[in-house]
């Protein structure tokens, strides 16, 4: 298994690792901001193409975020137009590229965060066990980080402002799954590759490209978000409780 490449013409060392450091305003500009937001300059894997030898013909740099310990990067870092197991697509109209090893697609642990948050375990369309965090429990709370303060002596916990929109959209998975039981694929979808990519270097292209969503375990992500399955067994062990008392009060 092995991390995806990304190629980004017209674009070099000098530009995207200027002084050692990760120019994050460039990767940005080219739609990576999100999912290498963990990656630091010692992290990122890099090759130059200096002659227009590159994806469509042009010079650039390809660039792949390291994976954890002990796992490998790609078998060749670089660009390869001969091998039939890796096809570039073109993104951003012709400003990124992306490419995966068909022999070696990644998996969770190839595209694991510094820091992930843990969650629920749910199998998507490549057979894989991917953790996905709550975001929104009932009777959990929730796994995203929280400023911890004081308001009129009394302790509070808020969630923290770079994660709050995700708070407020997780309202639509809490519907579906307790009231309403329906969702638009759009709403659902969208939902789904955020709360990936709390764990996960994803964004919606690299997840289309490995198939991981579908019409059926969308549903499970979902599901995991708000903890459905622990709600649902509380409340059965509550009506168990309550069905107890009931039969003991009426003797």
């Amino acid at each position: 298994m092995s991390a995806p490449l990304y190629f980004l013409p017209g674009i070099f060392a000098a530009q995207l690792l200027p002084g050692g450091t990760l120019n994050r305003r460039l990767l940005a500009d080219r739609g990576l901001a999100d999912v290498l937001a963990d990656v630091e300059a010692a992290g990122l894997a890099h090759h130059e193409i200096a002659a227009a030898a590159g994806p469509g013909g042009k010079p650039g740099m390809i660039v792949c975020a390291r994976p954890g310990e002990g796992v490998p990067l790609p078998r060749r870092l670089g660009y390869y137009p001969d091998d039939p197991h890796v096809t570039w697509h073109t993104l951003r109209g012709g400003d990124l590229y992306l490419a995966i090893d068909a022999t070696s697609p990644p998996g969770p642990e190839d595209l694991l965060r510094r820091d992930p948050l843990g969650g629920q375990a749910v199998r998507l369309g490549d057979g894989r066990e991917w953790q996905v965090p709550v975001i929104r429990c009932p009777i959990g709370g929730t796994q995203l980080p929280q400023s911890i303060g004081w308001h009129d002596g009394a302790l509070g916990l808020q969630v923290k402002p770079a994660y709050r929109d995700l708070w407020d959209r997780s309202l639509a998975a809490a519907d579906f799954a307790f009231v309403s039981g329906t969702i638009s694929y759009e709403v659902g979808a969208a939902l789904a590759v955020d709360v990936l990519a709390l764990n996960y270097r994803l964004g919606r292209d690299e997840l289309t490209l490995l198939g991981l969503l579908d019409t059926l375990n969308i549903e499970h992500v979902l599901h995991a978000m708000v903890d459905y399955a622990k709600v649902k067994a509380f409340n059965v062990e509550r009506k168990k409780k309550a069905g107890s008392s009931l039969s003991v009060d009426a003797s």
